[in-house]
């Protein structure tokens, strides 16, 4: 295999690519939002599904001539992952942005994370999503989003970051931007559960890069504006059956696929005393009884179901990762820019 050569992002070609579903208000303010950005995108790819969702379709078809260098993009099978495969078979960037369709990238976004791949070891950079909830911006402080602790749980968190620009195991995929000498093969992995955002298949992307030696950037100063939208499976605090064993599934998988032996001791230490609400473990079932004791059975059986089938899926990506990231350029030098 030959060695990448990294791109510098100062006169690089940009592709911007937008999962949609039945969501047009939110989306025609997302591409307008990139429309407005400092930094103009060389491509901008929507991917849709035309039988399921004919008034998105109809809309796009509407503005091809009237949005620069828009283009549509059709996905044949449900899920996030489906549509984002597409839309990266699609475009031909140096660098590919990705963004929900609810998300608004401020206009200086791009020319902040694209700072970023001065150093040639990074393969991918994402930024903090201010969540708006009931017409207010979601506050709070975090240091460490999108870093994994040493019992191997990632944390979250990524909305409430400050600080300056860090190295990280994890993105949130609302808003990511990825080298394209970097990626190689890998693509989206299909075998992920659930039918719509289909929990962690961007950590489990970022895991891929990060395997093969690539950096992964998290800067708090690069902003969207993000106002999550009701999920194709559901309202966000419902924890049904199905909902808790695909999320808990997910993250299991991508938490361990590449994990040491002993951090997935560890790993099930944890979720075995503490858990999430998603699979609980010994406090939070006491959160649940306390909270939401009608819940508990549904997020027991489909949690720890999922967890026993996310320890399976994490040896199957293990042993068959979906593609393989390009070797890191052969001289280059780290930078201390974002440690």
């Amino acid at each position: 295999m030959q060695t990448a050569t990294a791109q510098t992002p100062d006169t690089a070609q940009i592709s911007a690519i937008v999962p949609t579903f039945r969501r047009l208000d939110i989306l025609q303010r997302c591409l307008a939002a990139i429309a407005a950005s400092a930094r103009p995108f060389s491509q901008i790819i929507v991917i849709t599904r035309p039988l399921e969702d004919p008034e998105t379709f109809e809309w796009l078809s509407g503005q091809i001539g009237k949005i620069d260098t828009l283009e549509i993009v059709e996905a044949h099978e449900a899920g996030v992952v489906c549509a984002l495969n597409a839309g990266l078979a699609h475009a031909t960037g140096d660098f590919i942005a990705i963004f929900d369709d609810d998300a608004l990238p401020h206009p200086d976004w791009l020319d902040r994370v694209l700072a970023h791949f001065s150093d040639p070891q990074v393969a991918c950079a994402g930024g903090r999503d201010l969540v708006h909830q009931n017409g207010q911006i979601i506050t709070g402080t975090t240091t460490t989003p999108g870093q994994r602790t040493a019992f191997g749980i990632l944390r979250g968190g990524h909305h409430l970051a400050e600080g300056a620009a860090r190295r990280v195991d994890s993105i949130k995929g609302c808003n990511w931007i990825l080298r394209r000498v970097a990626i190689g093969t890998v693509r989206l992995d299909e075998r992920l559960f659930g039918k719509g955002a289909q929990i962690a298949n961007e950590t489990w992307y970022c895991e891929n890069l990060a395997h093969a030696g690539w950096k992964i950037i998290f800067d708090p100063s690069a902003r969207v504006d993000h106002f999550p939208a009701e999920r194709a499976d559901g309202p966000r605090d419902v924890y049904s059956r199905i909902r808790c064993h695909d999320q808990t599934a997910n993250v299991v998988a991508a938490d361990l696929a590449f994990a040491s032996p002993w951090t997935r001791v560890k790993y099930i230490g944890y979720s075995i005393f503490k858990g999430h609400r998603y699979c609980p473990g010994l406090f939070f079932i006491a959160h649940a009884l306390a909270k939401r004791p009608k819940s508990l059975p549904d997020m027991l059986i489909g949690g720890w179901s999922g967890f026993f089938e996310g320890l399976s899926l994490a040896r199957r990506f293990r042993n068959d990762p979906p593609g393989r990231a390009a070797p890191m350029p052969q001289g280059s030098a780290p930078q201390d820019s974002a440690p």
